[in-house]
Order: structure tokens, then C-alpha cells, then sequence
């Protein structure tokens, strides 16, 4: 089993965007689970908190076990970087929200830029929220001007 595995099946994460407690894992957690780290970032807390969070960590660990339990030279780098991936490809589409700790973190660990003002994250966020909200607030106008 693979990411493509679980695309091709339709499987994502479970996700509330309202949830106060994080949802999308972490890329320290999926290591923590897969046990290639002592350190961990919301797991534990999760583990007898919150299931959703511990389930979604699972569902990131199965996708990415075989890449990065069987390469043939362990590179920490190049293993947050395939969870990295792994956890946008595990996202709906509509979830992918740069306001979200753990999809701004992967987003970055993929060499993405993760706008630092509010404004300008509303108008590179591509999630169904944040493009209402950019449109309600009227900031999908400036996103025409500054590109034209």
C-alpha cells in the first residue's frame, strides 16, 4: 500500500475545519509513529484526546510505511519529505487550508511559500473556505491587479 493506493480509493483524512485541536498530522508525528523519532508533536496528547488526530496519523503512516521504512539508506530529509507530500495528497482538495499548522508545515517542507500576512495567505489558499472568504471580503480583486 502507497499513497496512490488510498487516492485511488478516495480515502482522506477525517476533517472538521472548526475543530480546536489539530486534525491534519504533523510530519513529526508520522515519524514518532512509524517509530523513526522519540520526538513528537501533538500525538500524545492526542492519543487519549482525540482520535480523529491519532486515526488520521495511522492513515499517514500505512500510506508511507513501505517508501520510507524500506529505503535503501535511511534519509531523514528525504522521509519528511515523502510525508510531507503524503499528507497534502491525504487532504481533500477543499481541506488543503494554508491556515492549518500541519498543511502550512508540509506545504513549506515541499518548498512552498506560506504567505506570512492574512491577506495575501487568503488569496494563495486554494481551499473552498479561503477562496469564499477572499471573495467576501472583496480581496479577489486585488489578487487581479497585482497580477495584471
Amino acid at each position: 500500500m502507497n499513497t496512490d493506493t488510498f487516492k485511488k480509493a478516495g480515502i482522506h483524512f477525517t476533517h472538521c475545519r472548526n475543530a480546536g485541536v489539530p486534525e491534519i498530522p504533523y510530519v513529526q508525528d508520522v515519524l514518532y509513529a512509524l517509530r523513526l523519532s522519540r520526538d513528537e508533536h501533538a500525538y500524545t496528547f492526542s492519543v487519549s484526546n482525540h482520535s480523529t488526530y491519532v486515526v488520521n496519523v495511522c492513515l499517514a503512516a500505512a500510506a508511507v510505511g513501505h517508501d520510507v521504512l524500506n529505503m535503501d539508506r535511511y534519509d531523514e530529509a528525504e522521509a519528511r519529505k515523502i510525508i510531507a507530500q503524503t499528507i497534502l495528497d491525504l487532504c481533500a482538495p477543499n481541506d488543503r487550508c494554508l491556515f492549518n499548522p500541519s498543511v502550512a508545515e508540509a506545504t513549506i517542507a515541499l518548498g512552498g511559500k506560506v504567505p506570512e500576512s492574512r491577506e495575501s495567505r487568503l488569496l494563495a489558499c486554494s481551499c473552498a473556505s479561503c477562496k469564499k472568504r477572499s471573495r467576501d471580503e472583496g480581496l479577489s480583486g486585488l489578487e487581479e491587479a497585482a497580477s495584471g
